[in-house]
């Protein structure tokens, strides 16, 4: 191994130290306590935003990423986490008079973008 490809080896294994240090223990309650990164209010149900977004999030890079959905007194919360403690993003959809609102928070995430535009894309 020459020593250039032994200085990317360690960037390498120096940039996952630093992700999974910052990812291990961003639970639902630490991305609330963060404050939210958006809102939304939509003319759907918060079943309907719920169920899309849902949807969209467990094909989110082309892989399968698992997303709880629990109900909550005025709709539903979306979470999806690596398994591990760490939460990537947290919705929280809520029914209005005239359809429903959707607060959203991120957890310790990286490349957001799909979660993001799946969500825009749901209202």
């Amino acid at each position: 191994m020459n020593s250039q490809q032994f200085k990317n080896d360690i960037l390498l294994i120096c940039v996952i130290v630093v992700a999974v240090s910052l990812s291990a223990c961003a639970t639902p309650q630490n991305a609330r306590d963060r404050g939210p990164v958006a809102s939304y209010l939509s003319s759907k149900n918060a079943k309907q935003v719920t169920a899309c977004v849902a949807s969209a999030w467990e094909s989110a890079y082309g892989i399968t990423n698992p997303v709880n959905v629990r109900p909550t007194v005025e709709g539903y919360t979306l979470q999806v986490s690596n398994g591990y403690g760490n939460t990537f993003v947290v919705l929280d959809v809520n029914d209005t008079e005239h359809g429903s609102t959707s607060t959203y928070y991120k957890g310790n995430v990286l490349l957001e973008g799909m979660w993001d535009k799946a969500l825009m894309e749901c209202q």
